[in-house]
């Protein structure tokens, strides 16, 4: 995997067109992606091979044929991948970020961006190399945006505890390694569900049913080939400088509700958006209490109605009475728990002193700083 290797290209003459096998050079630099076929993988994997890096991508489910398949769990498997391919930098992109799949299978979730990164940071560590774990605003409840790097994390679900634990594991295991935050994402989708943002467009192109639209939680939208090029210039600074290393925030400058990205997003394909209902804070409010008491009110008339039968078994002697009237206790509290919404915050940027050599594709950074990090010098 170092130095020269083999490549395939095709050859077309008048006539005819034949496969030759060539020998390349390797560019020196080399990276290592994991996740490589996701959203953020696909555009870390093309920015650093555009600029003069060896790339290597892997991935699991969808890995063939471009990228490696390796089984993140598998320690056995990374430790072979790491120290044949003697990557320079590792930009850990993998993760479990489905909402619903973390809630369901806890453990899971919990393996993959906990026990891996704690992993992957250590044999990165054994060998020398570079370590950016992306990490997420998630691990942030959403009361006091911005946040800075030094702010005490407190993540309200699962998947921000995951990710925040998988930062702990990362950095007991590799002093060297750095955590990059960032918000929501969105960029050149293979499906519409691979991100947050693009998720929308089913709401906004079926004009004939109105959607209601979050419009009270400020997000910060944010381009992954923007978090691509915040990836590559931070290795490439921390080849020549060791001290780049710790926990970094970066995120796209505009700050949006759901409701101002789906009707952007309606403006881009010149659709109608006049179907798209903002909700405010009181009616997200009101739409949640009149959601809690509904399903309180079912899990109430169910324990009624066990009571009921029970009392009818015991009375009968196992025989349930149809006439018996409602019994009069209650449950003492609803089996339901509700959380606080969160609300995405931005982050702010690398604490480094300098300005991007290439400007942002589509969003502009969001920092609290007076200019954005140049991590060219």
């Amino acid at each position: 995997m170092v130095g020269r290797e083999k490549e395939l290209s095709i050859h077309f003459v008048p006539g005819s067109c034949r496969l030759v096998e060539e020998e390349v050079n390797l560019p020196s630099r080399r990276v290592l992606i994991t996740g490589a076929t996701g959203l953020l993988g696909r555009a870390v994997y093309k920015e650093f091979k555009q600029n003069n890096w060896h790339a290597f991508g892997c991935g699991f489910r969808r890995a063939r044929p471009k990228f490696e398949q390796v089984n993140l769990l598998d320690s056995e498997a990374v430790h072979h991948i790491i120290h044949d391919f003697q990557p320079h930098v590792i930009v850990h992109c993998a993760a479990e970020r489905r909402p619903d799949v973390v809630e369901n299978q806890p453990d899971a979730a919990s393996q993959l961006n906990v026990d891996a990164s704690g992993n992957l940071a250590k044999e990165a560590a054994l060998i020398g190399a570079f370590l950016i774990y992306i990490s997420s605003d998630y691990v942030f409840d959403g009361t006091n945006p911005p946040y800075r790097e030094e702010d005490v994390p407190s993540p309200l679900n699962l998947y921000g505890k995951t990710k925040l634990e998988g930062e702990k594991a990362v950095l007991e295991n590799n002093l060297g390694a750095a955590v990059l935050r960032i918000p929501v994402l969105y960029g050149e989708v293979e499906k519409l569900d691979e991100s947050a943002v693009t998720v929308m467009f089913d709401k906004v192109q079926f004009s004939n049913k109105s959607a209601n639209m979050d419009h009270w939680q400020q997000r910060f939208p944010t381009h992954v080939k923007d978090v691509a090029t915040v990836c590559r210039q931070l290795a490439e600074k921390r080849m020549l400088d060791p001290s780049i290393k710790g926990t970094f925030h970066w995120s796209g400058n505009e700050q949006m509700t759901k409701y101002e990205m789906a009707c952007a997003i309606a403006d881009a394909f010149n659709l109608p958006s006049s179907h798209l209902r903002p909700v405010s804070t009181w009616r997200f409010v009101l739409f949640c209490f009149i959601y809690l008491f509904k399903k309180w009110f079912f899990f109430f008339n169910a324990y009624s109605l066990l009571r009921e039968h029970e009392r009818g078994r015991d009375r009968d002697g196992g025989m349930q009475n149809p006439k018996q009237a409602p019994g009069s206790e209650r449950s003492a509290q609803s089996p339901l728990r509700g959380s606080s919404p969160l609300t995405v915050r931005s982050g702010t940027e690398p604490k480094l002193d300098t300005q991007l050599t290439e400007p942002p594709s589509t969003w502009h950074f969001k920092t609290s700083l007076v200019e954005s990090p140049d991590l060219s010098r």
